[in-house]
Formats: structure tokens, sequence, C-alpha cells
């Protein structure tokens, strides 16, 4: 996670006597511990923290590219949440699923409309064929992603890209009852949840 390459190399190949080589590609290398992190690889944490050289070396050593935390998330939606574009072009040309979704039902697109790659990222995924317009297990979509973290940009490049298939179905209340909007609120950003909530009205029966 902290990019140290050469000390990745030594605990693979040149472990001291005493000490079992690690193999990044056996899943008891899988970290254990709380629910967040439970199922994480060394793959997860590089691509998460845009360390290409490592994950480049990792999947040379036989990780596989869509190696999955305990909750079927994989390290190309965790580079997708930080913005690590470099590194999410890195592991599409290793062959990865950028179309999998984790046990709560959310896709690339749910991580990266909620995280810090902005439009460009959500662009580039678009670009790929992920789909902007899948609603998960607990009622969220995009724009209650994008809303939860105040991602203004991101809000509006889904309501204004046809193609991306936003309809109203897309700001109905989720499993607990709140909107996008309402959810934006909840989190402090009212200036998102007033322009939400603004758009709605304006743009009936869309957002209705």
């Amino acid at each position: 996670g902290a990019g140290h390459l050469a000390c990745v190399r030594l605990l693979c190949e040149e472990a001291p006597p005493g000490c079992a080589p690690l193999d990044p590609s056996d899943p008891a290398t899988h970290q254990t511990g709380r629910r967040a992190y439970r199922g994480r690889t060394a793959l997860h944490w590089a691509a998460r923290n845009g360390h290409g050289d490592v994950v480049e070396y990792l999947l040379s050593r036989g990780v596989a590219a869509d190696s999955k935390t305990a909750d079927g998330s994989t390290a190309f939606a965790w580079a997708a949440w930080r913005g690590q574009m470099d590194v999410m072009r890195l592991i599409v040309e290793h062959g990865c699923d950028q179309h999998l979704c984790n046990d709560y039902g959310c896709n690339v697109a749910c991580w990266t409309t909620m995280g810090a790659g902005g439009v460009e990222c959500c662009e580039y995924l678009a670009s790929l064929g992920v789909r902007f317009d899948l609603i998960n297990a607990n009622g969220h979509s995009t724009l209650h992603k994008a809303a939860q973290r105040g991602n203004q940009a991101v809000l509006s490049w889904l309501l204004d890209t046809p193609h991306l298939a936003i309809t109203a179905r897309h700001a109905r209340p989720d499993s607990e009852g709140y909107t996008p909007a309402d959810l934006a609120r909840v989190e402090g950003f009212r200036d998102v949840a007033d322009r939400l909530s603004d758009r709605a009205r304006r743009t009936v029966p869309r957002l209705g």
C-alpha cells in the first residue's frame, strides 16, 4: 500500500531463512480483520493508493486481475474510488472484468461516482461500457452515491448525459427512505441537495 516495490520483491522472492516466502497469488494472503478490510490483498492496497509499479509486479506474479475482497470488491473498483486512472488502465490491460458487482450490487460506477476521480474517471468507465444505471441492493443509484459525497460535477454529468439512461427511478428513495437530495442534506451538502431538488422539480417526469 505504501508503494515500496523493493520490499514487495524481497517478501515475494528473497524471504530470509525461517520466514516463508510470500506468494501474493495465494488466497491465504488475503487480509483478515474488520469488515471494511476483510479479504483485501496486496493488489487492492497497491491499486487503491495508485502504485502502478507494484500493481504491475503483483499481476506478473500471478495475482488475478479480478481478485476480490470478502464482499466481492475488486482492485479495479478500489482504484476507481480513489481516481487512480493510470492503475485502472493498467488493470484493464491485464484483462479485468470491469463490469463486476460486489455482494451489495455495486459496480465500479457506484464506486467512482462517490470517489475522487470526478467526471474524467466516469467518462473513462463509460467509454468501457460500464453501466451507470444500476441500482444496488440498498436502493442506491449512482445519483445517491454522488449526492452522498457532494460530488456536484459528477451529478451534473450523470443528469446531462442522455445515453447513461438516468431516469426518475434513480432518484427514488432508497431502502431507508432517502432520496439523493436527502442524503446530500444529511451529509451537510445543502447546496447540492437544493440543486437536486430544484432539478427534480424542473425536469418532471424524467427525475420526478
